[in-house]
């Protein structure tokens, strides 16, 4: 991608958030093993291909998965539970076109961060996660591990990424779900941008093909209209138009006015296709917002 490469530090995520993190993954893996969640649809658990973790043993489950060597050394039953290869079991689309961008990387990095925060707490249920990251089309995607190492993958790979290019989410989300089928979530991060009705007929599809939909928007304080009055000069984020103005207290309120107006819109169209809307302000907490995704999707 052209644009100037976004770096992370080896900390970008401080010692209490970690710890809160971590707190959100030890709970998705308990209530996954006792609920209906997304980690038992979407996920085929059988004889496959990679171990995947334990679970206690209930009447009725199958013998053939009793990790004995474990009941000889611990007197526990355990059963042990795979899963395979094929597809992932989370889908993580991350919006990297230029508006990302658009007064600095804050929106970006945040998107950045929300995306490896929820790798590491869809581990705790031994979910899978591929990362794709998108503009008018998929321009990277990596699928991550299932133990503590999945933050560190997500974090190398998006530390790689940087914001580039039109957004097309209908087109780019198509093409992110043609090369992983078998989701049981699709979590899509991003400004939302420059979307139009066709985004509808993709939550349907998400929808109708049997995965669980969350929409996350990132806001900075001056998406929502924080901003300084007096002359500014406005720049298209993706593309090459310029508007001057002046902002006084009534132009102020009146895009106010819009812009909650907009985002309730997109609220409601995802509500009626039976997604879930999460707004992630970057001024609001990563673990807040982690917890209102993983609460409603992961566990």
């Amino acid at each position: 991608m052209a644009a100037s490469h976004v770096n992370f530090e080896a900390d970008w995520f401080e010692d209490d958030l970690l710890a809160r993190l971590a707190e959100l993954r030890l709970l998705s893996r308990h209530l996954s093993a006792t609920s209906g969640s997304v980690a038992s649809r979407s996920r085929q658990l059988g004889d496959g291909l990679e171990f995947a973790d334990h679970r206690e043993y209930h009447p009725g489950d199958d013998c053939r998965f009793i990790d004995w060597p474990y009941y000889a050394r611990m007197g526990k039953v355990l059963l042990r539970r795979f899963h395979e290869h094929s597809d992932s079991d989370v889908l993580i689309c991350v919006d990297a076109s230029a508006s990302m961008a658009a007064g600095g990387v804050e929106r970006f990095r945040h998107a950045q961060a929300l995306a490896a925060a929820v790798v590491y707490v869809a581990s705790g249920s031994a979910m899978r996660s591929e990362l794709v990251l998108f503009n008018s089309a998929v321009v990277a995607r990596r699928r991550v591990g299932l133990d503590e190492t999945a933050l560190v993958d997500a974090m190398s790979f998006l530390g790689e990424q940087s914001p580039d290019g039109n957004s097309d989410y209908p087109a780019s989300l198509r093409e992110a779900l043609a090369g992983n089928r078998r989701a049981g979530l699709v979590v899509v991060i991003g400004d939302f941008c420059d979307t139009d009705d066709e985004l509808a007929t993709t939550w349907a599809a998400i929808r109708s093909g049997g995965a669980d939909a969350t929409a996350v928007q990132v806001l900075t304080e001056a998406d929502a209209g924080d901003v300084a009055g007096g002359r500014v000069r406005l720049e298209a984020s993706e593309g090459a138009e310029t508007l001057d103005l002046y902002i006084d207290r009534a132009t102020a309120d009146a895009y106010r006015e819009r812009f909650t107006a907009w985002q309730d819109e997109l609220r409601t169209q995802c509500i009626s296709r039976g997604v879930t809307f999460v707004p992630a302000p970057t001024t609001e907490p990563i673990e807040k917002i982690v917890f209102e995704i993983t609460n409603s999707s992961l566990v």
